[in-house]
């Protein structure tokens, strides 16, 4: 069933917070994770009750640990990722090479679920 189809079902803890296609869903995710970051969310496919990964921290996270996690302050901008602490995070990734900086910054985005935070550039 193609995406514009299915409908989905996203929970805010035990409350139900949007029911529809995944774009309405989406929408609704990201408003609540603005308002509170450690929501704790859960979106599943309506039909068949299969649960749809929509933390969108883990995909940076995972990149932030392939591509950073030796680098210093590594362990301090996961926590501020998954705190939702978007201006240190930033602060955090400036000493890092740009490009690894830059593609962190865009996944991040989205995780944050709020605008954009262009990603900090040496002086």
């Amino acid at each position: 069933m193609a995406d514009s189809t299915r409908m989905f079902i996203a929970f805010e803890g035990k409350t139900c917070i949007a029911r529809g296609p995944l774009a309405d869903v989406a929408l609704r995710i990201q408003t609540v994770q603005a308002l509170n970051p450690t929501a704790p969310l859960l979106v599943f496919d309506a039909s068949s009750s299969e649960l749809v990964d929509f933390d969108h921290r883990g995909t940076p996270s995972e990149m932030l640990h392939k591509l950073a996690g030796d680098l210093a302050g590594f362990e301090d901008a996961a926590r501020d990722l998954f705190a939702g602490q978007r201006e240190r995070f930033a602060k955090l990734l400036l000493p890092w090479p740009e490009d690894v900086r830059t593609h962190l910054m865009q996944l991040a985005t989205v995780a944050f679920g709020a605008p954009a935070v262009e990603a900090p550039r040496h002086a």
